[in-house]
């Protein structure tokens, strides 16, 4: 009996010493066990503590015989409680490495520092994320820690992924609704390092991030990633060397570089109350945001002393980012891009230059310069947009058709049309009078209607509003001429008041006034840019589509002008810079030609400041753009942005800026226009001379011919 007793407790000693299974109570993803995939997800529950003996054997603290050790050895094997397999630790990540220069390891030692860190997790999570889903993700170093093991017990919503490589992240679910908090328990953060750099759509830019066991320069590191500079939560808890103690570390965003330490964990609890996760986009603090632009009127002008030196920028999206540089509490760095790229352009190798590019890259933290809010050749990928403060739509503007000469005058105030149906009622007149007047008694009538030719003279005497010699003896005859009389009334009472109007104002010709005749016109599209030209190749209109086939570049703008004056194309641009264009450097073409817009504008954009894609300030600016769009204040630093435009210009190089205030001047082509009154000048009546000489001409000719005609007979 008593040896049966002792071969009972020997086997009971033997499982206690040695490891029982290779799975973690509540986690069944282990580092050996080759059924389970990498990076699957768990579903984890609460452990089975009915099992009570097997929980107090993997918590219990048991006192084994020291390891043995090996001097001048750049790596350590370790027995994880939990796993068969040794895992391989450097010396600047074993734990317990200050007892390794004693020559003496102690797992006790190791077992407490894993119950502190697994303390301290269960406390941080409990304060900064009870209300929070949770993603907990470990690496083959924490695959058994007591750490993990207490995270998989909290009663939050969660994952647990066991991670070998950066591509068990790319199934994780990186949204949603609520509180969301990932928590990183790696030896080597490596793959981290690396998936923070890739796959920027896999990552929740909003969340609380907590990352376990780097150090301080790799947690840096984290935060200059690709997505880490975009995250305005990052925590790292890092090792101070220090038994028992761990120092939690910051990410500042934009209030500086690199962490800032905010709390030190010892064995009795958190030194410091103040939350890792503080608000660090309501206020910057000062920082230094740098804005992309280059001068393009109206959005951004340039303000220039005698020198032509720059000396500050204004205009509409210059005084939008100035609004918004108080409330937020930072200061603003203007740069430009590179080489005069502007907005940029996508390149063969899927990258995009010029404002785009600098946003994908983070060499700027915003963006302005008239943006417009799309998504074309996936620009969108890149660049993010805030809410919109203005609108704008695309229309173009070409050269008002030239007047008609006045001499014409006479004959505008009826179309051709109607002279002919007032001719063709000449024409019928006469023989009508004629034929009612033979139908009566010849005795009866008078003598002047009774021939053709004097039943022609007097008709056309009646559209001459002069009466007849005598009046007709038949009533039928009286009846006709009456009505008669009135209808030449009316045509000469429109024709006088059309006619005073005609030789007053400026009578221009109906022009291309649609996308189908401009098309038909084979005029040559002009832009200073190309993002127009690639919104009209993706037009469902085929005549747009047509006129992007025509698309020429010109970067100069007195050079545009001077296309549109000799007629040989047109000029393609949102609305905001055609009014620009025309109230303030039309001034020295505008007695040389006109121009207008077509009444056929194609497309609508919204206009936004641009930001890089997730950017953390995009919710913060959205709600403050708002509120200037709604006051109205955009249409009055427009205004304003003009008048100081046209002084400065007239300060720099002297030139007349006082032209018209408004479009509807331009586009209606009255260039001189003085209103009120209009005094009829000889220019005006030179229609009525032009008569008198032909009527001169027609008589001398006629005389001529009678004076030869008489010497014959």
């Amino acid at each position: 009996m008593l040896e049966v007793l002792g071969i009972a407790w020997l086997l009971l000693f033997l499982s206690a010493v040695l490891p029982l299974n290779n799975t973690l109570v509540g986690f069944p993803l282990t580092p050996t066990d080759p059924s389970v995939p990498s990076g699957d997800l768990t579903t984890t529950t609460e452990p089975d503590l009915t099992s009570s003996w097997l929980h107090t054997l993997q918590t219990k603290q048991i006192n084994r015989p020291p390891l043995p050790t090996w001097e001048n050895a750049s790596v350590i094997p370790i027995r994880n409680r939990f796993s068969r397999k040794p895992v391989i630790l450097s010396h600047k990540k074993a734990r317990g490495k200050e007892l390794l220069s004693s020559g003496h390891f102690s797992r006790t030692a190791v077992e407490e520092e894993e119950e502190n860190l697994a303390i301290m997790m269960r406390t941080f999570v409990n304060r900064e994320l009870r209300d929070c889903s949770l993603l907990v993700v470990a690496d083959g170093g924490y695959i058994g820690s007591s750490a993990l093991r207490d995270l998989v017990r909290l009663p939050n919503a969660k994952q647990v992924v066991h991670m070998r490589t950066q591509d068990d992240l790319q199934g994780v679910v990186w949204e949603a609704p609520g509180c969301r908090g990932y928590v990183f328990l790696l030896q080597d953060p490596t793959p981290l390092l690396l998936f923070a750099d890739t796959s920027p759509f896999l990552w929740d830019y909003d969340g609380r991030y907590v990352l376990v066991g780097a150090s301080r320069e790799q947690l840096e590191d984290l935060t200059l990633t690709q997505k880490g500079r975009k995250t305005e939560h990052i925590v790292g808890v890092v090792e101070s060397g220090r038994g028992g103690e761990w120092l939690v570390y910051m990410n500042q965003l934009y209030w500086g570089p690199g962490v800032a330490l905010t709390a030190t964990w010892s064995r009795h609890g958190f030194t410091s109350h103040y939350t890792p996760f503080p608000d660090k986009t309501s206020d910057l603090l000062g920082a230094v945001l740098k804005v992309v632009t280059f001068e393009w009127e109206p959005s951004t002008l340039y303000h220039r002393a005698k020198n032509g030196s720059v000396t500050h920028l204004f205009g509409r999206d210059v005084d939008v980012v100035r609004a918004l540089a108080p409330i937020f509490n930072f200061s603003v760095q203007f740069i430009e891009p590179p080489n005069g790229e502007r907005w940029g352009s996508r390149l063969n190798n899927g990258s995009w230059s010029g404002i785009v590019g600098m946003l994908g890259r983070g060499d700027a933290d915003a963006a302005i310069a008239n943006l417009f809010v799309n998504t074309l050749m996936g620009r969108d990928q890149f660049q993010g947009y805030s809410s919109f403060f203005d609108t704008d739509e695309s229309c173009i503007m070409i050269r008002t058709e030239p007047p008609l000469p006045r001499w014409q005058s006479p004959g505008l105030p009826y179309r051709m049309e109607t002279w002919l149906a007032i001719l063709m009622g000449l024409i019928l007149s006469g023989p009508v009078i004629w034929l009612v007047a033979r139908v009566a008694s010849v005795e009866d009538e008078i003598q002047e209607l009774l021939t053709l030719e004097s039943a022609y003279s007097n008709a056309l005497r009646m559209h001459m509003q002069e009466c007849l010699p005598r009046l007709p003896r038949r009533q039928s005859t009286r009846v006709l001429v009456g009505f008669l009389l009135l209808y030449t009334i009316i045509l000469r009472t429109g024709y006088s008041s059309n006619l005073t109007a005609f030789l007053t104002v400026v009578r221009r010709p109906s022009g291309i006034d649609t996308m189908k005749e401009l098309y038909e016109s084979h005029l040559v599209l002009f832009e200073a840019s190309t993002f127009l030209r690639d919104s009209l190749r993706q037009s469902p209109n085929p005549y747009l589509r047509g006129l992007a086939r025509r698309h020429v570049v010109v970067k100069d703008m007195p050079g545009i002008i001077r296309e549109i004056a000799k007629g040989r194309g047109v000029f393609i641009q949102n609305r905001s810079a055609m009014e620009f264009l025309t109230n303030t450097l039309l001034g020295p073409f505008r007695k040389a030609f006109g121009v207008r817009m077509l009444k056929e504008c194609y497309s609508t954009f919204n206009v936004a400041v641009g930001l890089p894609r997730n950017s953390p300030l995009k919710s913060r600016f959205d709600r403050v753009i708002g509120w200037i769009f709604e006051s109205g204040l955009v249409r009055h630093w427009k205004q304003e942005s003009y008048a100081v435009y046209k002084k400065n210009k007239e300060e720099v190089k002297g030139e007349d800026a006082n032209v018209s205030n408004t479009l509807v001047a331009i586009v209606a082509g009255d260039l001189g226009g003085t209103g009120g009154l209009v005094p009829l000048s000889l220019d005006h009546m030179q229609s009525v001379f032009y008569g008198l000489l032909f009527c001169f001409v027609v008589s001398a000719i006629t005389f001529l011919y009678e004076v030869a005609f008489s010497r014959r007979m």
